[in-house]
């Protein structure tokens, strides 16, 4: 994520939150104001959020909200105001209907726009330019552009206040907070169901498959290919596809091979070779969860047996050129996830024991013997990948009451990669499936939802920064199982449907802002160094610039302390929790998350 100037305008996001949102929780999310109505129903805490609905949760928020200030009594007002606020109320549903919201594509923070850069005005601002107040939301544009409703200073909104027949505290309300845009681009209509996998493959076309009948519309029978026409691009099919789904895909030599829970046209794995798909010797006879090659060699694992062994053991195989072969790296539980480095190839799944040793559910292949990684690792394995030289492992995010989710090698143990601060901000229900490495850094794709106190909130795919911090990538309202970088964006399929309320169904690809930092070498920056963080006494504050003005956040946006420091200097421990200190001198500002712990 791109990070300019912060301006430190930013609300409590909720955190901890399920699979399936509540109505009031999502409304809370886009506005804390909703914890200051005495008259919110007590049904919107169990009545579940439908992402169909209202795929934009500003629409939710505005919908709800004009539905509950309809309802309250207006007695105390005037009939000039009692009239002004009724059609205010219309313009809000009709505004509320045109989705015609602000964008936040400046700031890798949620906060309040009142005019956008596209000219598009916050609730209330068009309000204002609805009631023939167009100059006063310009003039609150140009000098308080993200501010909360209560920290306008201006005379004339408190006139327009008065007139309009609301209370402060109803325009609070009303007023969304808009999340960061991480640019997210539709391919087409995307298909209509789940996809498990992306490649570029032969002839270096996009390849989607998963478990669907159409891809924009085109018959595709679970997989699909999205090539340049005279046109632009299009999507079309593969010959007849599978019969099932199919959920991993591999290629070489302009040759693709898919392994699933398909039957047709060969058991579970085939390959599309000059316009035909062709089985690889008898197939193997369970699903084939992951594809790789290694040494040449093409490896399958899944949930199959080995017939020769009894249908006992098995799990993966090798393809000798004309028939499936087991090898010693047989595990006695499925393998989900194949992973080529450092010459080895690496099994992630739910076993107890590969090649006969002990090893829990992750295990390696180097061409001759099995390497082991102990019996601490209880996590069942969705995912492999090596990060700053660290193998890693990513699954479930809490697993047996433990903090798991993404895991490390230490080279004798496995350790958590998550800290107790992490889930304050991800919902640890969450699950990653796909783990990926971008010019160093590391991106966890899943269910997974993350609310931080500031910062992107994002689901689906969210960047690990450490330990004590992560990031939103993007935004969509279910899970994303595959995510494929590659020179035109980061590719990414699964069960989600939307980005707010942009269609994606099921297949999107997300401008590669990982690699752009133009605007970070363009900002100019105090250089910062603060330690311990995190720290349970103090933290110290070290600077390049002769002295430097200091803040710190408290979680809610209260500003809690502030100082001038000559060099270096110390700030004593807070009462225990995340806070923002953001630093500003005359080489420029730095802001960053600490941690105090107690």
């Amino acid at each position: 994520m791109k990070h300019p100037i912060f301006l430190f305008l930013f609300i409590l996001a909720a955190i901890n939150i399920g699979k399936a949102e509540s109505v009031f929780s999502v409304m809370q999310r886009v506005n804390k104001e909703i914890n200051r109505q005495a008259d919110i129903p007590s049904s919107w805490n169990s009545e579940t959020y439908e992402a169909t609905v209202f795929p934009n949760p500003i629409s939710l928020h505005l919908s709800r909200v004009e539905e509950t200030l309809r309802k309250r009594n207006t007695a105390h007002l005037n009939s000039q105001q009692t009239h002004n606020r009724l059609r205010l109320l219309d313009v809000l549903h009709a505004y509320q209907v045109s989705e015609a919201y602000p964008q936040n594509t400046q700031y890798a923070f949620q906060t309040p726009i009142f005019i956008d850069a596209f000219n598009n005005y916050c609730a209330v601002g068009w309000l204002m330019h609805s009631s023939g107040f167009e100059s006063l939301a310009r003039e609150i544009a140009a000098k308080q552009n993200l501010a909360y409703v209560p920290e306008i200073k201006n005379q004339g909104f408190t006139y327009w206040q008065e007139w309009s027949g609301f209370s402060l505290n109803e325009l609070a309300w009303i007023q969304p907070g808009y999340p960061p845009s991480t640019p997210v681009n539709a391919l087409l209509g995307g298909t209509n169901g789940t996809v498990h996998d992306i490649i570029e493959g032969p002839f270096n076309y996009l390849y989607a498959a998963g478990s669907f009948s159409e891809a924009d519309g085109f018959p595709c029978s679970n997989i699909a290919m999205y090539l340049p026409g005279f046109a632009g691009y299009l999507w079309t099919n593969l010959g007849d596809g599978t019969n099932g789904r199919i959920r991993c895909l591999e290629s070489k030599n302009n040759t693709l091979f898919a392994g699933g829970d398909f039957t047709a046209p060969a058991d579970h794995v085939a390959k599309y070779e000059n316009g035909n798909w062709l089985p690889l010797g008898n197939g193997l006879n369970g699903p084939v969860y992951d594809l790789e090659w290694y040494n040449d060699t093409l490896y399958a694992a899944g949930n199959f047996l080995n017939p020769l062994l009894g249908g006992l053991l098995g799990y993966i195989a090798r393809w000798n050129g004309s028939d499936w072969e087991f090898f010693e790296a047989i595990t006695n539980g499925p393998v989900n996830r194949l992973f080529v480095a450092d010459n080895k190839l690496y099994l992630g799944g739910s076993f107890s024991t590969c090649g006969g040793l002990e090893t829990k559910n992750l295990a390696a292949w180097d061409g001759q013997a099995v390497e082991t990684f102990g019996n601490s690792l209880d996590m069942p394995v969705n995912a492999i990948a090596i990060w700053n030289e660290t193998l890693l492992t990513g699954g479930a995010l809490k697993f047996n009451d433990n903090r798991a989710g993404l895991m490390k090698w230490n080279g004798t143990d496995w350790e958590s990669m998550l800290s107790p601060y992490s889930f304050y901000e991800i919902d640890s229900t969450g699950t990653i499936y796909d783990l990926d490495v971008l010019n160093g850094r590391l991106l966890l794709s899943g269910e997974l939802n993350f609310y931080p106190m500031l910062g992107n909130f994002g689901r689906g795919i969210v960047e690990y920064v450490s330990q004590y911090e992560m990031s939103g990538y993007v935004y969509v309202d279910s899970s994303v199982y595959v995510s494929k970088p590659t020179l035109s964006g980061i590719y990414f399929g699964g069960a989600f449907l939307n980005n707010f309320s942009t269609a994606l169904n099921h297949i999107a690809v997300a401008d590669d802002v990982l690699t752009s930092t133009e605007k970070q070498q363009e900002q100019k920056t105090e250089s910062v160094l603060v330690f311990p963080n995190p720290s349970n006494e103090a933290i110290t504050i070290q600077f390049e610039g002769e002295w430097t003005n200091y803040s710190l956040f408290s979680i809610e946006g209260r500003e809690i302390l502030r100082g001038r420091l000559q060099q270096k200097g110390m700030i004593p421990v807070q009462q225990a929790g995340i806070y923002l200190l953001n630093i500003e001198s005359e080489r420029g500002n730095s802001a960053m998350k600490v941690v105090f712990k107690p």
